[in-house]
């Protein structure tokens, strides 16, 4: 789910936005199937690029961002997409 859908389910755009656990990848984006415990789940690995572009549409600024290098990790059966990042955001509207 694109990140403006989800803030527009709330109906309204809060002043300040605490994202954490967000998976990033250089490149496209990309959804895969994540084994958690014994389910399988869809998941997104978004575009770091069109992720912070899209928050800047929104009208929001990054304040400040985290890396949980922990998180971080390569899918199996596709090596050629690279190794992801999970991240944290701060973010700040300004219109």
């Amino acid at each position: 789910m694109p990140f403006a859908s989800l803030l527009s389910l709330f109906g309204f755009r809060a002043k300040h936005i605490l994202l954490n656990k967000v998976a990033l990848r250089e490149g496209e984006t990309i959804f895969t199937m994540e084994q958690i415990g014994a389910a399988k789940v869809p998941y997104q690995i978004r575009s770091t690029a069109a992720f912070t572009q899209e928050i800047g549409k929104l009208g929001y600024t990054i304040r400040d961002t985290w890396r949980i290098s922990e998180l971080g990790h390569a899918i199996p059966t596709h090596p050629s997409a690279g190794i992801s990042q999970s991240c944290g955001y701060l973010l700040e509207r300004e219109r």
